[in-house]
């Protein structure tokens, strides 16, 4: 039985990355036909040709051009609905896989730290837009947070403590590497002056560019 365990253990150890992701996307995902829109399929093919023809360093690396065969996979299987809820975002702000709960503490922990900086009362005008649960989003202190939430306000801060004219001003503001935007949000919630720019690679484009406006359905 040991031995049996041992020969598993280093199958595992020589497993490659790229096998690992093979057999993910080969047992964890049922495509039953690209599940984005004609129109999404057709801005993404653009965007791809687009990169396509750019010098360096505008392509992607070898690593990001296997994170984007990642969300093909759910581009054929899920859609974009609420990236928060859906592996697009909990790849990277996701609860710790052996204990759900430690991601619970995490948020309660970080919004009371916040609260120390939060000169314009943000946590009490501004709520999570995922949905509610371990791992996404709780009621905490008459408070409806996320850490995507936590993170974005405390990212906001950094802006406003430099340059407060961000809260108020007309202003162009560009971020690189947006995700789903979540600081695009906070920003366009706080100052509905400010024009708010994502550079990204196609993939994450097209999972900012379908969500953010369902958050602001009356903003250009």
């Amino acid at each position: 039985m040991k031995n049996k365990m041992v020969i598993i253990a280093q199958k595992v150890l020589n497993t490659s990355i790229l096998d690992m992701f093979k057999y993910v996307k080969k047992n964890a995902f049922s495509p039953t036909g690209n599940k984005i829109s004609p129109n999404q399929k057709k801005l993404l093919q653009a965007m791809r040709g687009s990169v396509q023809n750019s010098p360096a360093p505008f392509k992607p690396s070898i690593h990001w051009k296997k994170v984007n065969n990642i969300f093909d996979a759910y581009f054929n299987s899920v859609g974009i609905e609420n990236p928060e809820d859906q592996e697009y975002n909990l790849r990277f702000s996701g609860f710790a896989p052996r204990d759900k709960r430690l991601h619970q503490y995490i948020c309660w922990m970080y919004l009371h730290l916040l609260k120390k900086r939060d000169t314009l009362h943000l946590l009490d005008t501004l709520s999570a837009t995922c949905s509610e649960g371990i791992g996404h989003g709780y009621h905490m202190d008459g408070k409806y947070i996320s850490l995507d939430l936590l993170l974005s306000i405390d990212d906001f801060y950094n802006m406003y403590e430099l340059n407060p004219a961000i809260a108020t001003a007309k202003c162009t503001i560009a971020e690189l590497g947006a995700g789903w935007g979540r600081l695009g949000y906070v920003l366009s919630k706080v100052n509905p002056l400010c024009t708010y720019i994502v550079f990204d690679l196609p993939e994450a484009l097209l999972v900012s560019q379908s969500y953010i406006p369902k958050l602001f359905p009356a903003a250009k």
